[in-house]
């Protein structure tokens, strides 16, 4: 009878648990995420290289999450948004990746 009682608590402690982790981090290089801060009446559809951008609240205000293709360059890029009257863009820089390479060492017997 305990467990029918704990167990749906122990249900809801990792919701939550996994809801506070499944927050996307920042990463402006290729093949990461862009998150980009947005006005709180901010509503517009903001798109990324004619493709739709993600809008969803990241710590209680809108943000844009743009996914970045593996084959971006560096340099400077934007989302806009586009109304009957106006365009808005949002600037974002990305940076090239570095990539750490791996030494290894070939020991011979003797």
């Amino acid at each position: 009878m305990k467990f029918a009682i704990f167990l749906p608590g122990l249900i809801l402690f990792g919701l939550v648990a996994a809801q506070a982790q499944a927050q996307p981090r920042r990463s402006l290089v290729p093949g990461g995420i862009a998150i980009i801060a947005l006005e709180p009446e901010d509503t517009a559809n903001y798109r990324f290289r004619n493709k739709s951008v993600l809008i969803a609240k990241i710590d209680g205000a809108p943000s844009a999450l743009v996914g970045l293709p593996l084959n971006l360059k560096p340099g400077e890029y934007f989302i806009e948004a586009r109304d009957s009257s106006q365009v808005r863009k949002k600037f974002f820089s990305i940076e090239d990746k570095k990539i750490r390479r791996a030494t290894y060492h070939h020991y011979r017997r003797a």
